[in-house]
């Protein structure tokens, strides 16, 4: 592709904290703002104010996705330097470390975050990729379920019985 390029990094939730707090127009291409304390950021706040969950975060959380017209890297793969970033998804996650931040629960070194940094001056494609960045099925309280133990038991019990017990839809 020779109108984007892109990176996937780890980036130090304490960074994130310092580019959201010092970047006014850090949301302006998102497709929505922050939404405060939903059930969802309430879980979010409360991973990245334990020591222990925090150090797993990147693996519990989807990451964040940054549109920007151009970046640079140094060796090592430590992003050094984005021109004009904008968090295009992952608007909850970025305000929530911010929160905490404020809250003097993030401090350099304590957990890190997957980043998607995409650099592209194509105005038709970056708006092609904050729609496809932010379209999913949705998800139902049925489906965070379906890989529960019980759920797999009762799956393997009905078969043993001569039953289909459907636990994911779309199977």
């Amino acid at each position: 592709i020779d109108y984007a390029n892109g990176r996937i990094v780890r980036v130090d939730v304490y960074n994130i904290a310092k580019l959201v707090e010092g970047n006014s127009n850090i949301f302006n291409s998102n497709v929505r703002g922050f939404l405060g304390a939903n059930s969802v950021n309430k879980g979010i706040l409360e991973t990245l104010i334990n020591e222990d969950s925090i150090k797993r975060f990147a693996y519990l959380n989807n990451g964040i996705t940054i549109l920007c017209d151009d970046y640079k890297i140094k060796p090592g793969g430590e992003v050094v330097e984005i021109k004009n970033p904008s968090i295009i998804n992952g608007c909850q996650t970025a305000s929530t470390i911010l929160e905490a931040y404020k809250l003097q629960k993030i401090n350099p070194n304590m957990g890190i975050v997957l980043v998607r940094i995409i650099q592209s001056t194509d105005s038709s494609l970056k708006e092609a990729i904050i729609k496809a960045s932010n379209t999913q099925s949705v998800v139902k309280s049925r489906d965070l379920i379906s890989e529960d133990n019980i759920q797999k038991q009762l799956e393997k019990q009905f078969s043993g019985m001569g039953y289909m017990y459907q636990r994911k839809r779309g199977c």
